[in-house]
């Protein structure tokens, strides 16, 4: 398991989700209370998700708990 930098930058926590075999499924920023803030959700082949989701300006720190969550989502055998 690797285990997550807090000075991975957002190109690189990316392609390390996508090295995992997760892919952006969507993305987009909204405001909520007059502060801009990112969603992201990624798709798994083997039909997992995983959804994240604060404030642009901890976008990176966001994508390293999923980052996180994609280490702790195995696909069954088989599938």
């Amino acid at each position: 398991m690797t285990v997550v930098s807090q000075n991975q930058s957002l190109d690189s926590t990316l392609a390390e989700l996508r090295g995992l075999g997760w892919r952006v499924a969507a993305h987009y920023e909204f405001e909520l209370n007059n502060q801009p803030h990112t969603h992201w959700l990624f798709a798994h082949p083997c039909n997992r998700l995983i959804e994240a989701q604060g404030d642009v300006s901890h976008e990176v720190l966001i994508l390293q708990l999923a980052l996180g969550d994609a280490y702790n989502h195995h696909c069954d055998e088989g599938t």
